[in-house]
């Protein structure tokens, strides 16, 4: 894993906070935003960071005629080890629980997040 992009990730105070909030249950990006007090594009763009390390896993899901995306922490340790290239990290993943996939509505669900009025 990139050490260096784990460790700047990791060095936000949000982003931390967005993996201790998600450690035991998913959460939206609204509730994050709540447990936080950032600002819902902090919330966004911390979201895609840790995704990008694979630290957060993303679960879509359809309720009341709303799509919905909640966010839970794939990480039970993180290491990280100085040798003489560089930092190196390794990161022990934890399996999202299998939750039965309730977005079975046809529609495109890579595509952003639409709501119905």
């Amino acid at each position: 894993m990139d050490a260096d992009g784990l460790l700047d990730v990791l060095g936000n105070e949000h982003a931390r906070e967005l993996l201790v909030a998600t450690a035991d249950r998913p959460c939206s990006v609204d509730e994050l935003t709540e447990l936080t007090d950032a600002s819902q594009p902090t919330v966004y763009r911390q979201v895609e960071a840790l995704q990008e390390l694979g630290l957060l896993h993303e679960r879509r899901g359809y309720a009341d005629g709303t799509h919905y995306r909640t966010y839970e922490a794939e990480l039970a340790t993180i290491a990280v080890e100085l040798t003489p290239e560089g930092f190196d990290a390794v990161v022990d993943a934890v399996e999202p629980e299998a939750v039965e996939d309730d977005s079975s509505d046809g529609l495109d669900h890579d595509s952003p997040t639409t709501r119905s009025p």
